[in-house]
C-alpha cells in the first residue's frame, strides 16, 4: 500500500473510491471486519489504498 489520497470530506473520498469500483461497505464488529454476511480477520484483507481528509 503506497497509495494515498487527500480530500477534502469523507463524502468526496467515498464518492471517488466508488467511481473507481470500491462498492463495498466494511465495518469492524469486536475483532472481525463484516461486510454483508460476511465476516473477515484482518489477516484475510489488504488495504489497497488510504485517505486523509
Amino acid at each position: 500500500m503506497n497509495t494515498r489520497f487527500k480530500y477534502g470530506t469523507v463524502s468526496e473520498a467515498i464518492d471517488n473510491l466508488r467511481q473507481k469500483d470500491f462498492d463495498k461497505d466494511f465495518r469492524l464488529e469486536g475483532n472481525q471486519i463484516i461486510c454483508g454476511n460476511e465476516k473477515f480477520n484482518a489477516d484475510d484483507l489488504k488495504i489497497a489504498m488510504t485517505y486523509a481528509t
